[in-house]
């Protein structure tokens, strides 16, 4: 009897020992799962994070693309309105010298005619002097040229 409770014990000692391997291997299959189910979980974050920078991105590349033609838009424009402006700075340059031309030809030709105004007078009559009794002087002036400066 005694021998067969000893059997009887072995056996339930082998059989525990199995147990303990059994729930070992389970605890260590459970924890595999587990580390499974976290590695799924963080690829699948990932995989939305990195579609979501990919998204991102793209959205920022369209906007830096949409900055750059802007950019050369506005080069193309400041150039063209860079070429204007010369060119007009030009043609009042032009002007300016035009107008500077006519005015020495406007200023000899009043010269001209004073200087034949003048001449006419010396080279004509002499006109006739009305002369007052009574501020015993004559009335008028007797060169047309003095009577301008007097008037001016």
């Amino acid at each position: 009897m005694l021998t067969s409770q000893l059997e009887l014990y072995k056996e339930r000692v082998r059989v525990t020992k199995q147990n303990n391997y059994l729930n070992k291997f389970l605890e260590a299959d459970q924890r595999v799962k587990h580390f499974e189910q976290q590695g799924q979980f963080q690829f699948i974050h990932d995989r939305d994070t990195i579609r979501e920078l990919e998204k991102q991105q793209d959205k920022l590349e369209l906007v830096v693309n949409y900055y750059k033609r802007k950019n050369e838009e506005f080069q193309e424009t400041r150039l063209i309105l860079k070429r204007q402006m010369s060119e007009k700075e030009d043609s009042y340059h032009d002007t300016i010298i035009d107008l500077d031309d006519k005015l020495k030809k406007n200023v000899d030709l009043v010269l001209k005619l004073g200087n034949s105004l003048q001449g006419m007078f010396m080279l004509g009559p002499k006109p006739l002097s009305v002369y007052d009794q009574q501020l015993k002087q004559g009335l008028g002036y007797s060169n047309p040229y003095t009577l301008k400066q007097a008037i001016s």
